[in-house]
């Protein structure tokens, strides 16, 4: 257990890396202005050596010139170390002398300056020191205060990964019990638990995992959807099927009536006659009769399989829900009128994000608040004829457009379309509907009404709907 926990621990100090060195030089007036040229964005390294009329992007390219030396081919360790160290020291220089420059402020938010990122750097001077420590020769002096600092860095970083480190140590967990004992698979396990740690410490990917997680329930969730509506629809046909068999069978029972009133006239008038009963002609008639008469059997058959069969569909519980959600939500507009005809999809009504929220905000504003007000109201009257055994609850789901946004408050259409569901929520639970019956929930650009692309189509996919679920 000792191997494997040190095997763990060496295999999250590669992945994670570790705080970068201090600040060692002198510091310009944090407010200073600057008159830089600003580089094209994607400029390399050479590009930005003839710009250098400005002390910034000289700073740029010694930094630059630095990593390449990091970077070379048969660097020692050690070297290698100094280099990124050296970088990360004129990045401090450069920041903290102006602040205000273009470079800096593309440092500052973690965005890439040409093929440039600063996210990288760090990460490869984390793995750097880690190697020029391991060395058994020419290691830094100062190895003991690196790693340590770097050990504390991983422990902030993992803070704000927290509920997925409690995941992986499940996960973790689990994988021991599973070997029972047999060592000889520890460092497999150990490589995997490796790999898991790698992706608490990239960020990236973790989002894109994460994106594609949700696509992946939003999908599963659109087919059930889809299966709940086929239920309904087949109840439907089922009932309809119904109806027609009834209205079948009570024109073959007339019929039927008809032809026996028939056959006993025709034998009346049939036995009157000098020559006695004509046989074939009431043999005719007997033939129809019988006819008729085993048609209303497989008729009344035929009716009461469908009727069983509308029974059983009535009776299914992913029926009982559509019913449930959309006369629910049919009760509340009857109520409220809180939305219009086109607002109506089904089992969701639909918001128009130009009625709740300002463009790129997600403020409510004063039109989409009273709109709120009425469906709060219709809500809180309608809520009461659910049956009490039905765990119901609002899901609000918020979409955007393609376009993307990128401001500080929202880094991308997630976000925004989260922050408007989230706005929703509490304005609705402020009007007295309670948490617990709420759901907030983001789809992004991911699920467009309208794949178009004209402003029209924009419009349309920027909403926020309500969907009455069973929980």
């Amino acid at each position: 257990m000792m191997r494997f926990i040190s095997a763990f621990a060496v295999a999250l100090l590669l992945a994670t890396g570790a705080a970068y060195a201090q600040q060692d030089t002198k510091a310009k007036p944090a407010g200073a202005e600057t008159t830089d040229a600003v580089p094209a964005e994607g400029a390399s390294a050479e590009t930005l050596s003839c710009e250098c009329d400005t002390e910034v992007n000289a700073l740029f390219v010694t930094i630059l010139d630095n990593i390449r030396k990091a970077e070379a081919v048969g660097v020692l360790p050690l070297e290698r170390y100094r280099f990124y160290r050296l970088a990360l020291r004129g990045i401090d220089q450069l920041v903290d002398r102006y602040p205000r420059s273009w470079i800096a402020v593309r440092i500052l938010a973690d965005q890439p300056i040409g093929n440039f990122y600063y996210g990288s750097l760090k990460r490869r001077f984390r793995l750097a020191a880690v190697e020029a420590c391991g060395a058994e020769k020419n290691a830094p002096e100062d190895c003991r205060t690196v790693l340590s600092e770097h050990l504390q860095t991983i422990v902030v970083e993992l803070r704000t990964v927290e509920t997925r480190v409690v995941q992986v140590q499940e996960l973790i967990t689990r994988l021991e019990a599973s070997f029972n004992g047999q060592v000889d698979r520890i460092a497999a396990l150990s490589t995997e638990v490796g790999s898991l740690r790698a992706q608490l410490a990239s960020g990236e990917q973790e989002k894109a995992d994460l994106n594609a997680t949700i696509a992946e329930i939003q999908a599963l969730a659109d087919r059930f959807q889809r299966n709940l509506r086929n239920a309904a629809t087949k109840r439907r046909e089922a009932e309809v099927e119904r109806d027609q068999l009834q209205a079948l069978l009570e024109s073959e029972k007339q019929r039927g009536e008809d032809l026996s009133t028939q056959l006993v006239a025709a034998k009346a008038a049939l036995e009157g006659k000098s020559g006695g009963v004509d046989r074939a002609e009431m043999g005719r008639l007997q033939g129809q009769l019988l006819a008729a008469t085993n048609r209303i059997n497989r008729l009344e058959g035929q009716l009461a399989k469908a009727n069983e069969r509308a029974a059983a569909l009535s009776e299914r519980e992913d029926v009982k829900i559509i019913d449930y959600r959309t006369d629910f939500l049919a009760r509340i507009n009857e109520l409220g009128g809180v939305a219009g005809e086109n607002e109506i999809q089904g089992e969701r009504i639909v918001f128009s994000s130009e009625v709740l929220f300002d463009v790129g905000k997600a403020t409510l504003r004063a039109a989409g608040k009273k709109r709120l007000d009425a469906f709060a109201a219709a809500v809180k009257q309608a809520a009461p004829e659910i049956p009490a055994d039905v765990n119901w609850a609002l899901q609000i789901d918020g979409h955007t457009d393609i376009r993307p946004i990128s401001t500080a408050q929202f880094p991308s259409n997630w976000e925004l379309s989260i922050a408007r569901a989230i706005s929703v929520v509490h304005y609705l639970n402020s009007k007295g509907i309670p948490y617990e019956r709420l759901v907030a929930a983001a789809h992004a650009e991911f699920h467009p009404r309208d794949r178009g692309t004209t402003e029209a189509a924009y419009q349309k996919n920027r909403r926020v709907e309500v969907r009455f679920l069973e929980q």
